[in-house]
């Protein structure tokens, strides 16, 4: 049996609750290391949840970025991420959705495999007797998903199961089992932009319904459009909303969406993107330390953190008094 190597890990500025142990990340690491979390570790992963402890770690760690929102890597500042963009970046980058990321994402993520083999017996009278769910936690966001809710709520009832124009009493304390009885189900994004695809359309496929679908551009990458009503698609969301209805009043045109699946592709499911994480980690670790650095870390590089640190400790101030302690203190004057 071949022994693992070990490694020193440390992750930082996540949000409050990381599962340190059962994350994708981890998992992955663990296909071919034997991985230790310290403080001295020579692996820093950080991400946007928490603070900004990476700024102040030790040049020697690699850094690596991971983000669950719409937010773009700043690379003068890290020397790998995952993200949500589609880009090319050497082997600087990943794209890493947030649905793959939380061990419960994973189990969920792991239903929209099967999502179109339907079980025996299955009837849209007896297991789908609700019309359309929506659950949200909070109002900020796009104000679309509002408008889309009140638009099919002229129509039926919408229920809401979330904090958020909740209309059942109370939040729904499981929100797939909630989803699981609906037709359709409300899944819109905060924002929308090109590979900015999370746990909001993989929940919806996970609990059986048809998901209508706003944000990404180009959902259809990941996500097999036929199995969704794809609102970038329609020239409204009145459109939207006549396609729901026509649905609604035809079981076999219903059927015939539910019975599509949901991936766009086989790669995308679960176990075969883990594999793509392992490499990507792999490659990053197995090369010596000082040769897998990749942001500057003797002028630009630097002068950036520093920059940055500065904006953060004097984020009340001017912009020229930031400017002038940064002088003072790389200048020395």
């Amino acid at each position: 049996m071949d022994i693992k190597r070990k490694i020193k890990v440390r992750f930082l500025d996540f949000w409050d609750g990381l599962d340190h142990e059962n994350h994708l990340i981890m998992r992955a690491l663990r296909e071919n290391y034997e991985v230790e979390i310290k403080e001295d570790a020579d692996y820093v992963f950080c991400s946007q949840g928490g603070g900004y402890e990476h700024f102040d770690i030790p040049p020697h760690c690699v850094k690596i970025f991971y983000t669950g929102e719409n937010l773009f890597p700043d690379f003068n500042l890290v020397d790998y991420a995952f993200g949500f963009d589609w880009m090319n970046l050497g082997d600087r980058y990943m794209r890493l959705p947030n649905y793959y990321f939380s061990r419960p994402q994973q189990l969920r993520t792991q239903l929209v495999d099967t999502k179109h083999i339907l079980p025996d017996g299955f009837s849209i009278e007896n297991d789908k007797p609700d019309f359309c769910s929506f659950v949200v936690s909070n109002g900020n966001g796009s104000p679309l998903r509002k408008e889309m809710f009140n638009l099919l709520s002229k129509y039926k009832k919408v229920n809401s199961g979330g904090r958020f124009m909740n209309n059942i009493g109370a939040p729904c304390k499981n929100k797939i089992a909630f989803t699981s009885s609906h037709k359709f189900s409300i899944a819109f994004e905060n924002s929308s932009h090109p590979g900015y695809s999370t746990e909001k359309i993989t929940e919806a496929f996970a609990a059986r319904t048809i998901p209508i679908y706003w944000g990404d551009p180009e959902i259809d990458r990941i996500f097999n459009k036929e199995a969704m009503i794809f609102v970038n698609d329609y020239p409204s969301l009145e459109a939207v909303v006549e396609k729901v209805i026509a649905l609604d009043k035809d079981n076999a045109a219903y059927m015939e969406i539910l019975r599509k699946p949901a991936w766009a592709s086989e790669e995308y499911r679960l176990e075969n993107y883990k594999k793509k994480v392992a490499a990507f980690l792999k490659h990053i670790i197995d090369q010596p330390l000082e040769q897998a650095y990749r942001y500057d870390r003797t002028w630009y590089g630097p002068i950036h953190q520093n920059v940055m640190r500065h904006w953060r400790n004097c984020s009340r101030k001017s912009l020229s008094a930031v400017f002038r302690e940064w002088v003072r203190y790389r200048f020395g004057k």
